[in-house]
């Protein structure tokens, strides 16, 4: 399954565990249910890694996270919730939705310096890899333009 595929199907598992969550679902151990129920679609899904998810609902009073499948199938190394993942460019789109509506309600100006919005340690972190933060906008950042390295695809 290539991570194209793979995402929509993380994207739908999600869907799929928050409709399940829904306020009026009889859940009497929600969480062992949302276990349950992740492990039946990530098996349905045949995926050959394992899957990570966590679900915060004040509205169900609800946190709670939840892992199944191998994080290394090659070694049955068993994904938890605590294992890092790659994410790549599935949070692009909220990203780019939250900084649009911090832009409406806030007035972040998308052509100032990111700089100007970035904690010191971060813009050190840039310069120290050879960015320099002054010179790259909000605006570059949203249209992928600032001259950042793709860790998308490195090992």
């Amino acid at each position: 399954m290539n991570l194209r595929k793979m995402g929509l199907g993380v994207a739908f598992l999600l869907a799929c565990c928050v409709i399940a969550c829904r306020p009026g679902s009889p859940q009497p151990n929600l969480e062992a249910s949302l276990q349950s129920f992740l492990e039946a679609k990530v098996e349905a899904a045949q995926f050959q890694h394992g899957v990570a998810l966590h679900l915060d609902s004040p509205l169900l009073d609800l946190d709670w996270e939840g892992a199944t499948g191998f994080a290394n199938p090659e070694n049955q190394e068993l994904m938890t919730p605590d294992h890092p993942v790659r994410i790549a460019s599935n949070t692009k789109t909220y990203i780019a939705a939250a900084v649009l509506r911090l832009r409406e309600e806030e007035g972040i100006d998308l052509d100032e310096t990111i700089a100007e919005y970035l904690p010191e340690a971060f813009v050190s972190t840039l310069e120290g890899d050879g960015y320099d933060p002054s010179e790259i906008t909000v605006r570059h950042l949203l249209t992928h333009t600032g001259g950042l390295y793709d860790h998308g695809d490195s090992p």
